[in-house]
């Protein structure tokens, strides 16, 4: 039996060794990337808070609607008259009362109250106003005279006894 023995050791190929295509990324290279990665984010992010919000205003929409099916539901048991608050809903468990915000929905009752906070001038309902004072927590009395100032662009209202519910800078 005889075996080759091999007399050049530089042959052979050390353990880890590479060659000079075979080193990695430079610094300047993993920069490079990072650095497209970053703006890549940025661009991004403002897109995703425009549809992280317009989320939470469309789940506005359906909790309003909702809690405005509890309040008929209500009124079916009473005699036609809607709670005088929120709070009076309890007995109903599908009652939300924070918005998407952590706010709470505001409620006010028409009938045999006295006017909403909504509509001084011409009012939205005529039984009670159910809205959320939307993103930025802000919310004007009356949403004829100042629905073009932002403070109330983003609310989500009741109108129309009904017949509408979205944001109030559309109604």
């Amino acid at each position: 039996m005889s075996f080759n023995r091999c007399t050049d050791l530089s042959a052979i190929p050390r353990r880890g060794a590479l060659s000079l295509g075979e080193r990695g990324f430079s610094l300047v290279e993993m920069i490079v990337v990072v650095a497209i990665l970053v703006a890549l984010v940025l661009i991004t992010l403002p897109t995703f808070e425009k549809v992280k919000n317009s989320a939470r205003q469309a789940r506005a929409m359906g909790e309003i609607r909702g809690i405005e099916k509890a309040i008929g539901a209500y009124a079916i048991d009473h005699d036609g008259k809607p709670p005088n608050q929120l709070e009076d809903l309890n007995y109903i468990d599908l009652v939300v009362k924070n918005d998407p915000w952590g706010r709470r929905y505001e409620y006010h009752r028409i009938v045999d109250v006295g006017p909403g906070r909504w509509g001084t001038i011409e009012r939205l309902n005529s039984d009670y106003d159910l809205y959320s004072v939307g993103a930025d927590g802000q919310t004007e009395p009356d949403v004829n005279t100042s629905v073009d100032v932002l403070t109330n662009a983003d609310d989500i209202v009741r109108a129309g006894d009904g017949e509408y519910v979205g944001m109030a800078k559309y109604f």
